[in-house]
């Protein structure tokens, strides 16, 4: 009797170590599509303006439409293992660096953490294109970011 309860209990936890092991296995590769480097598509991400958006852009200097499309051609996101997050891009000819932590539930909300100050978006993650739109609209004209994997 005694030995039919230990076998019992060894198969429990052989079993149990399975069922951990494989969630282990799904948490981590919860965000493992989103790790990597992400280029900003700034013609995507122009297309998404809104329409008083885009109309304000027309009536844009030539200087701030081209200072407004560097900006965007040059965002670079990194969304690195350790959930460490890290943000490039180039404002009026100078070299801008954002860092801080991101965590993402793998379906649809990923929020990024820079400065204690969180920003939530809603994601739609399809292999190599990523499009993020801020849950929260913090005054920019930004509504939808759409990005490109390039590592």
């Amino acid at each position: 009797m005694k030995k039919i309860f230990t076998v019992i209990l060894v198969l429990k936890f052989l079993l149990l170590s399975v069922i951990l092991g494989f969630n282990c296995a799904i948490a981590q590769g919860v965000g493992s599509s989103l790790v990597g480097v992400w280029r900003m598509d700034g013609t995507k991400t122009f297309q998404s303006l809104k329409s008083e958006d885009k109309d304000k852009m027309d009536q844009a200097s030539e200087v701030q439409k081209s200072a407004f499309n560097q900006s965007l051609e040059s965002r670079i996101y990194f969304f690195n293992d350790d959930q460490s997050f890290q943000a490039e891009w180039i404002s009026n000819n100078k070299p801008q660096k954002i860092s801080g932590t991101w965590k993402y539930d793998g379906e649809a909300i990923l929020e990024i953490i820079v400065n204690g100050e969180t920003k939530v978006y809603s994601v739609v993650l399809e292999k190599s294109n990523l499009m993020l739109k801020p849950q929260a609209m913090s005054g920019g004209m930004l509504n939808q970011l759409f990005f490109t994997k390039v590592k």
